[in-house]
């Protein structure tokens, strides 16, 4: 998959009227490799109260094998998507895991566009 269908299937991920407060905590497609072992996904927006005009956070938790943020693929999606796209530490004494974080979204992810954002990051 080339960015530009990339971007536009993120993008139809960005449109909403509002989202309602919530927190979730899924199960993962399966995908792991020699960078990354993915371990739950998470979606929230939890502080802003019924009509969240922010946006969702999304969080590809993930345990980390090797550093990912020098490939063509996460350079070249971090290129289009700037300060909506951040790795970030996950809060956690247990787990030594990270969060690719993406912010404004609107809509909760699918497996489907998970699958795709990390094909296109380990497949350039």
């Amino acid at each position: 998959m080339n960015i530009e269908n990339l971007i536009d299937k993120i993008k139809s991920f960005k449109t909403a009227n509002g989202t309602k407060q919530s927190w979730r905590k899924d199960e993962p497609p399966k995908y792991e490799n020699e960078y990354i072992n993915l371990v739950r996904i998470d979606s929230s927006n939890a502080h802003g109260g019924s009509k969240i005009t922010q946006g969702k956070q999304w969080g590809f938790i993930v345990e980390q094998k090797k550093d990912f943020q020098n490939l063509k693929g996460w350079l070249i999606l971090k290129r289009e998507l700037r300060d909506t796209l951040k790795v970030a530490p996950f809060r956690s004494v247990k787990y030594d895991w990270i969060g690719i974080r993406f912010y404004e979204m609107e809509k909760d992810p699918t497996n489907d566009i998970v699958i795709d954002i990390l094909n296109f990051i380990f497949n350039q």
